[in-house]
């Protein structure tokens, strides 16, 4: 490598090939673009979480999913919202995932957005108290659209992931980025399913 011999007033200037910090020569590599400095890194060193209604998607593309976001980051944090009382058969496969489940008990038997509530509270929790940086959504409910944008006016990084076919276009826009996902039926009981069950059995009794 080749350096110039700068003089100043006659002096002799050595020639500047970086700074040094606690031991460690900075590197002057790197590229620039609009003249800000890039980092191939930043991307990959984003901190995941990935909340999941499970009663509205379900569980079986969750695994696509996470490979899918090994390209943006690593996920932290993977939580599965739903009334896993009536849903055990999917132990094994929330074991196999590294999901933790997040028990919503249905207090009635429409049980409207209990899930989405608990959901939102651990976001915005999460949001305030954790050092993520980037958060999934994975729901095909519009009602998550607050949430998505009160997560972006923060500065946060937010991907929805939902059906292909049963997903809103408000939802899908609120976000930075959509990920369709393949919807399977989920084991849990969920409270539409309930509320049409209790329907069903008091026509039976002839009480309706």
């Amino acid at each position: 490598m080749l350096f110039a011999r700068v003089e100043i007033d006659n002096r002799p200037v050595k020639p500047y090939i970086g700074v040094q910090r606690a031991g460690r020569p900075v590197s002057n590599t790197g590229t620039r673009r609009g003249g800000m400095m890039t980092d191939a890194v930043a991307s990959a060193d984003r901190q995941i979480a990935v909340l999941v209604d499970v009663e509205n998607v379900g569980l079986d593309s969750m695994q696509w999913l996470f490979d899918q976001l090994a390209d943006v980051g690593r996920i932290i944090v993977k939580k599965a919202y739903g009334d896993w009382s009536s849903g055990s058969g999917k132990r094994d496969q929330l074991l196999e995932l590294g999901v933790e489940a997040i028990q919503v008990f249905h207090a009635t038997p429409s049980g409207k957005n209990t899930s989405d509530i608990r959901l939102a509270i651990d976001a915005v929790d999460l949001l305030y108290q954790s050092p993520v940086d980037t958060f999934v959504i994975v729901s095909s409910d519009s009602d998550f659209v607050p949430l998505v944008g009160r997560l972006r006016a923060a500065g946060k990084l937010v991907i929805g992931a939902g059906g292909k076919k049963t997903s809103p276009n408000s939802l899908a826009r609120a976000a930075a980025e959509w990920k369709p996902v393949q919807c399977d039926t989920p084991s849990l009981t969920s409270p539409s399913s309930l509320s049409s069950a209790a329907v069903l059995s008091t026509r039976s009794l002839g009480l309706r």
